[in-house]
């Protein structure tokens, strides 16, 4: 069962190329690739193997088994300064503790909005010359919303899924989807960890009021490794991952052969006592340079609050991205 389980994940990639010649819109659900949680962020979204908290709904929903009781995350981020807001949230809870037949579920949001935008036409002013002029203020608002499930098949293979909604808006037009996920989390000796995240796996159609959008299927995947340091209470993570595309990025990715093109994502993270983490990330594309964060867990009354900070920097031409979450296990 174990060996027929892989082969399918595995005849999902072998058959990625095929669904894009579909017809797909570039960067279509360029929103939902960002992510969820600072802490995620902050190792540069090499996540995919990790997924051991509540954003796991977002980056391997098979890594909710790994999810302490109830947890839930907030996150708020405003990207190039205070132009782009970005707001996310993510639930996961254990159905059960049986390790025999162990399941999750989840439910997470985020949205991308930029709001106040000038809607101009031309106005005749008192002098009789004809100019712009701005006729309203509106929003642009993308919002994705995802319900999971995850099951442990046996004590090394987990696996899980989304279910999702999407809409996009701006001014009166606005477009709704629906959309598939498929993940394994697969634990194969010691504290190895191999994710994979199948986005989209059937492509998603975004219907507009009067065409069709479409996102193609994006794979994640990743394998990333503890090691533990008793005597300094300390533990460091090193994790990579990989996001396949198949939407003909070409040169605005790190790699890329034809139509498929690929971005690594490199991550680090270190806990002291479970209470302070610092991390370091690098997603190597055109798109993001130095990623770093810091984390802190305080327990009280037999719950654990959470706070973690992720800082982007965007390079010389862009201001830098601050992303704040707080979570909470109960």
């Amino acid at each position: 069962m174990k060996i027929s389980r892989l082969a399918l994940f595995g005849f999902l990639l072998l058959i990625l190329p095929e669904l894009s010649h579909a017809a797909g819109a570039k960067y279509a659900g360029e929103f939902l690739s960002t992510g969820i949680g600072a802490r995620a962020l902050g190792m540069g979204g090499a996540f995919v193997s990790v997924a051991d908290d509540a954003s796991a709904s977002y980056w391997n929903p098979a890594g909710m088994i790994f999810v302490r009781r109830r947890e839930v995350v907030m996150m708020h981020s405003e990207r190039f300064g205070d132009l782009v807001n970005y707001d996310t949230g993510s639930y996961v809870q254990q159905l059960g503790t049986d390790n025999e037949h162990r399941a999750a579920f989840g439910f997470s949001f985020l949205r991308v909005g930029v709001d106040d935008i000038p809607y101009t036409r031309l106005v005749v002013d008192n002098n009789g010359v004809t100019r712009p002029g701005i006729d309203r203020l509106v929003s642009e608002a993308d919002w994705g919303f995802y319900l999971s499930y995850a099951r442990l098949m046996n004590r090394t293979l987990s696996l899980g899924g989304n279910v999702k909604v999407i809409r996009k808006s701006v001014g009166d037009d606005s477009a709704l989807g629906f959309g598939f996920d498929v993940a394994a989390l697969y634990k194969p000796w010691r504290r190895l960890s191999l994710g994979l995240n199948l986005q989209d796996a059937t492509s998603t159609f975004l219907i507009w009021n009067a065409e069709t959008e479409t996102i193609l299927p994006m794979a994640r995947v990743g394998l990333s490794y503890p090691f533990l340091f008793p005597s300094l209470k300390g533990k460091l993570t090193v994790a990579t991952g990989l996001d396949i595309r198949f939407e003909g990025r070409k040169t605005a990715t790190a790699y890329w052969i034809g139509e498929a093109s690929a971005d690594v994502r490199l991550g680090l993270e270190y806990w002291y006592d479970d209470i302070v983490a610092i991390r370091l990330g690098q997603e190597r594309s055109e798109e993001a340079d130095f990623m770093a964060g810091a984390g802190l867990r305080l327990p009280f009354s037999g719950n654990t609050l959470g706070l973690d900070y992720a800082f982007l920097s965007n390079g010389f031409d862009l201001d830098d991205t601050h992303r704040v979450s707080a979570s909470l296990i109960f």
